[in-house]
């Protein structure tokens, strides 16, 4: 499992995120599900990746808001109930989510 992002965002509102899980899986355990958490995010349930047929190969890209410094933590949960973890710290230089208060 592997996760990539920048140690240093100079902008929260945007920051690029790669997530892979190195494949091919067969014959063992396929991945499931991909969760994504942000440890200071308003909402730290950032995204879920839901794979219910199996796949040869598991990329997801795109960009989250991040509102401020944290460590960012995605799992990997098998077929088999096997669940792997990563995590990366990212410092955010300008916050990109305000919780309203």
């Amino acid at each position: 499992l592997t996760l990539t992002l920048p140690s240093l965002a100079d902008n929260g509102f945007s920051v690029p995120l790669r997530l892979a899980v190195a494949g091919p899986f067969a014959p063992g355990p396929t991945v499931t599900a991909l969760r994504l958490f942000s440890e200071t995010n308003p909402v730290p349930d950032m995204a879920v990746f839901e794979f219910p047929v199996p796949v040869e190969r598991v990329e997801v890209e795109t960009r989250i808001r991040l509102a401020g410094t944290q460590q960012i933590v995605v799992t990997a949960e098998m077929s088999d109930g096997t669940v792997y973890a990563a995590t990366k710290e990212v410092i955010v230089t300008l916050a990109g989510c305000m919780d309203g208060t």
